[in-house]
């Protein structure tokens, strides 16, 4: 959109990021804890999907990947959301023994904590998700659609790992190739405070930004 306006014409324009709420994200959570509440081991590989059910979130190749790997007993794939699709998603994921469903839940940074790779993979644009963006405040690996502008952004293999959209066979591929690849998710996650520095996204940052927000604002007012 900040390019939009400025092709416009626009010289004016101040791109401002998400703020996080980075006190609960610093929280010291007891990832234990929260795996035994969710029913998962220590050993278990934990994909988690957090998004609204919708189609431009993709929710259903999430659904058809666990499919596909619901053999792989230590892959524990998880839900977080509501939405239109969710009747749809309900339907598709019975007597699937290796996919769990919260619905809506309040604990973000608690969820989050305790997974192993999040997954984005709207077949639209991931930039930039604020699920996202919390994922990476956690320093949680990701798993991310090639589409928009992601890759403008994202460095596949760094940054995230990066896949073609609406394809539950390339999803399913991916994560067998992540949980047997502690070095790579070591990297997208080592990578992950350079990122959002790199991006604008660090809470002095973000507040510097406002605050010349506010100063311009200031400037401008005749009151």
């Amino acid at each position: 959109m900040a390019e939009l306006a400025r092709k416009l014409g626009r010289k004016d324009v101040l791109d401002v990021k998400n703020f996080l709420d980075w006190d609960k994200f610093s929280e010291k959570v007891d990832v234990r804890a929260v795996r035994q509440e969710l029913g998962f081991s220590g050993r278990d590989f934990v994909v988690t999907f957090i998004a609204r059910f919708e189609p431009r979130k993709d929710p259903m190749t999430f659904v058809k990947a666990a499919r596909l790997l619901k053999d792989y007993k230590t892959i524990k794939f998880l839900m977080v959301g509501e939405g239109s699709f969710r009747h749809i998603v309900e339907k598709q994921a019975e007597g699937l023994s290796n996919l769990k469903l919260l619905g809506a839940r309040h604990d973000v940074h608690r969820i989050l904590k305790a997974s192993d790779l999040f997954c984005a993979i709207s077949p639209l644009e991931n930039v930039f998700s604020t699920t996202i963006i919390e994922a990476k405040a956690l320093k949680v690996p990701c798993l991310l659609t090639n589409v928009g502008v992601t890759s403008r952004y994202f460095r596949d293999g760094l940054d995230a790992y990066l896949i073609p959209a609406r394809s539950e066979k390339q999803l399913a591929q991916a994560v067998l190739r992540l949980a047997n690849n502690p070095a790579l998710l070591d990297r997208m996650s080592g990578n992950s405070e350079s990122f959002l520095q790199k991006n604008g996204f660090m809470k002095e940052e973000v507040l510097r930004r406002h605050e010349e927000v506010y100063k311009k604002l200031k400037s401008l007012s005749s009151w």
